[in-house]
């Protein structure tokens, strides 16, 4: 709410609010300087249409990740919303079996392609794409190429060790 500097908000129904008779919901970061940096933020939000970008890019990033899907079987599927994306990492389709251990290489396939990306998932096989709201569609397209490369490379048949 407040790009990174401390703050909380809490929002409920009036009924709700209105129910909390005593003071017991607190923040640790609700001054005069951190209303001042959420309220900057969120002008700035509006000012940009940061979520019309979140929807036209994020809808660009959506095709891409589906173009992958088609590409690469390890993805089993793809999921999200707006920026907020997933891949879902399998083994193989069909039994939809957690591939934890390629999202492991393909973490750190994408780390030497210099892209940093997390995974989550109840077994750690998805991998989550939030890229910040003013993301444009050529930092998208980049993104795409590098993560296009880093499956190519998890994705690659082992090597036999012998050479012919």
């Amino acid at each position: 709410m407040a790009n990174g500097f401390p703050i909380g908000l809490t929002a409920a129904r009036p009924e709700v609010a209105d129910s909390v008779k005593k003071l017991t919901i607190s923040t640790f970061g609700g001054g005069p300087v951190q209303s001042a940096a959420a309220k900057a933020v969120i002008d700035l939000i509006e000012e940009e249409n940061l979520a019309g970008n979140a929807a036209t890019a994020g809808a660009h990033l959506r095709a891409g990740l589906e173009d992958l899907k088609d590409k690469y079987p390890l993805i089993g599927d793809v999921r999200g919303m707006g920026l907020m994306q997933a891949i879902e990492l399998v083994q193989d389709r069909g039994s939809k079996a957690p591939a934890t251990a390629e999202t492991l290489q393909l973490m750190e396939a994408a780390r030497e392609n210099r892209v940093l990306i997390g995974r989550g998932g109840l077994n750690g096989n998805v991998i989550r794409i939030s890229p910040p709201l003013n993301v444009s569609r050529t930092d998208v397209d980049s993104f795409i190429r590098t993560l296009d490369a880093s499956l190519a490379q998890v994705s690659a048949p082992a090597l036999s060790g012998t050479q012919g």
